[in-house]
């Protein structure tokens, strides 16, 4: 492992212990099946229908969650904006294969655990286990949130809202990757942009 593997490895580590307390054997067990990945712009990290059975953080980078409709098209449902968790794998997965897309829209960096190891950790640590609900219970959050956003707003209040989760992405993704995740087109995004 690399020094500036090593270095990441520890970040995510700090991060855990802003929300809980991690002993150094949980630390070194997280250590020990942790990896950390590379991906360019446009990379997928995750394909819709295939099997990808790793847990996912995102480090650096930004990386959106998509499903591909039955009439080929693509509907953001997640952005991901580095350090953050993503949604666990057990939400994403259905027998066995991956219900969603992951693809990097910038550079990105990720520390990804094989779900059945980051399984036996949580049996094995309090602290671990404590901070994973603490992960399904803010992903079930997000999808409560989001599924309120897109029934009782209107475009300009989803766009607000929108503003207000992600407070610089805009600035960062294409636009149709917004209007997408917001459920208008890209005109009435831009619209919506021009207006003070």
């Amino acid at each position: 492992m690399t020094a500036v593997q090593t270095d990441y490895i520890s970040v995510f580590l700090q991060a855990i212990e802003m929300t809980v307390a991690l002993s150094d054997k949980e630390s070194e067990a997280l250590r020990v099946v942790s990896t950390i990945h590379t991906y360019k712009k446009n990379d997928m990290i995750i394909r819709q229908g295939n099997r990808f059975d790793n847990e996912v953080f995102v480090l650096e980078g930004i990386v959106r969650g998509y499903y591909d409709t039955y009439n080929s098209k693509e509907v953001n449902v997640e952005f991901f904006q580095g350090p953050a968790v993503t949604a666990p794998w057990f939400t994403r997965t259905f027998n066995q294969y991956s219900s969603i897309n992951y693809q990097a829209l910038t550079p990105t960096v990720t520390l990804e655990i094989r779900a059945e190891n980051f399984e036996a950790l949580m049996k094995n640590s309090a602290a671990i286990n404590k901070w994973a609900t603490g992960i399904t219970q803010a992903e079930l959050m997000r999808k409560t949130q989001r599924e309120i956003l897109l029934l009782t707003k209107n475009a300009e209040e989803r766009f607000a809202v929108f503003r207000q989760m992600f407070t610089s992405l805009e600035n960062h993704i294409a636009l149709s990757h917004i209007a997408s995740y917001l459920g208008i087109t890209q005109v009435s995004l831009s619209r919506l942009r021009s207006k003070k």
